[in-house]
């Protein structure tokens, strides 16, 4: 399988239409590929350090998605004040440094991040669409319906597509459902306790479904028409509300 990093940096090395875009803002392509996929051995001290620049409290993607995602669904408390954040910094001794005077923006930044997950990408609405289509994935490559490949490069169009060409298969009604918001409906709700039986179980994404089919046979003697598909765990991913930002 391979991480969007990855595939990000072999676009962008292969690509000839990107790799002149990217000579063309007088960036080398091959380290623009090597910045990006972390997983990519390098002892470059520039590379390394942008590295640092792009992975952070206050990475570009975070400043970026925090304030575009507050915007589009109307919330005030998403959005960054990116000019003023940016000025505050500084390079010292290899690393991104913040003014102490800016401080506060960086508990701005983990108070607004903390405040789009409790109130939007937590919302019970948006977790259901999110695990229904991983749901309908994870069980079409599971029984080899499409494989890793066929989701690589895809966008919403594209992916939409490879699910209707596959709509002869169950778990898709699953994409077609949300596409038409018809969402599954949440019976169980428990507070994550990484102790707990149902979260060891369950907490692998790619072995989930085991968990999943048991409750399904305890459940379908009752429910009769109940699909198997249609008994989805969902245990979002976890996330971080700390800050490593050096201050000078």
């Amino acid at each position: 399988m391979k991480e969007h990093e990855e595939i990000a940096r072999e676009l962008i090395t292969v690509s000839p239409e990107l790799r002149e875009a990217v000579s063309e803002t007088g960036a080398d392509p091959e380290m623009t590929g090597l910045i990006i996929d972390t997983d990519r051995g390098t002892d470059n001290e520039e590379t390394l350090f942008y590295r640092t620049v792009l992975s952070g409290t206050l990475d570009p993607d975070k400043l970026d998605y925090l304030s575009r995602d507050a915007f589009f669904a109307g919330i005030p408390y998403g959005r960054q004040d990116t000019s003023y954040i940016i000025s505050s910094l500084s390079y010292a001794d290899g690393h991104l440094v913040l003014d102490e005077d800016a401080i506060s923006l960086v508990e701005q930044i983990l108070f607004s991040k903390y405040m789009m997950y409790r109130n939007l990408y937590w919302h019970k609405g948006v977790r259901g669409a999110t695990c229904m289509i991983k749901k309908a994935v994870l069980s079409a490559l599971h029984d080899k319906v499409i494989n890793l490949a066929d989701l690589y490069l895809k966008d919403d169009r594209g992916f939409a597509a490879l699910c209707m060409s596959h709509m002869d298969y169950p778990p898709f009604r699953l994409v077609r459902d949300v596409e038409k918001g018809r969402l599954e409906e949440r019976k169980a709700w428990k507070p994550y306790d990484e102790n707990g039986t149902i979260e060891k179980k369950a907490k692998n994404i790619f072995t989930r479904s085991a968990a999943e089919d048991e409750i399904f046979s305890i459940l379908h003697p009752a429910y009769p028409e109940l699909e198997k598909w249609q008994v989805i765990i969902d245990i979002p991913e976890p996330i971080s509300l700390e800050s490593g930002i050096f201050i000078r």
